[in-house]
């Protein structure tokens, strides 16, 4: 639905990353909705810079860059994604794009945190709903497969039913 710069900053003495969003017709509601879902979504220390602006004479959504996680460390973050996943988003939220390349990580003093982003496809939803139902649990058997198999194939198959059961 639209293209995601990286964007980074030449000041010193540190410099700063950070992502910017283009929706491909300007859509200025569903920008700002997604801006709505990271403050909703995310404490103030991940969301607190997340805004709607002009950019280069367009709509854009800035939002803080995480790193990706690499396929050798995504076991050690299984708690942190489980934990994400069911606490964060589950009781209020569902996350139709559950994929390792919406997946970032934020690093701690002592551990490392999941971070879920592309935020456009989450819906609020009611906890007596049924339709999001087991949601965390799908998306978890896809992400951490019981097979030693890779991570790609049917990804986005397996989301597309994940979104719609």
């Amino acid at each position: 639905s639209g293209k995601a710069w990286l964007v980074v900053t030449a000041s010193t003495p540190k410099s700063a990353v950070a992502v910017l969003k283009f929706h491909n017709y300007e859509d200025d509601v569903k920008l700002r909705a997604e801006c709505q879902r990271w403050k909703d979504v995310y404490p103030d220390d991940i969301s607190a810079n997340v805004s709607v602006n002009i950019w280069a004479g367009s709509l854009a959504l800035l939002m803080p860059h995480f790193g990706s996680v690499p396929e050798a460390e995504r076991d050690s973050l299984k708690d942190s994604v489980r934990a994400l996943l069911t606490v964060t988003f589950g009781t209020n939220y569902f996350h139709g794009d559950v994929r390792w390349r919406n997946i970032g990580r934020v690093r701690g003093a002592e551990t490392a945190t999941a971070v879920l982003f592309d935020l456009e496809s989450v819906v609020r939803y009611d906890a007596q709903e049924t339709g999001h139902v087991g949601w965390v649990d799908r998306a978890m058997a896809y992400l951490y497969p019981a097979s030693t198999s890779t991570h790609g194939g049917a990804l986005v198959d397996g989301m597309t039913r994940l979104s719609v059961s």
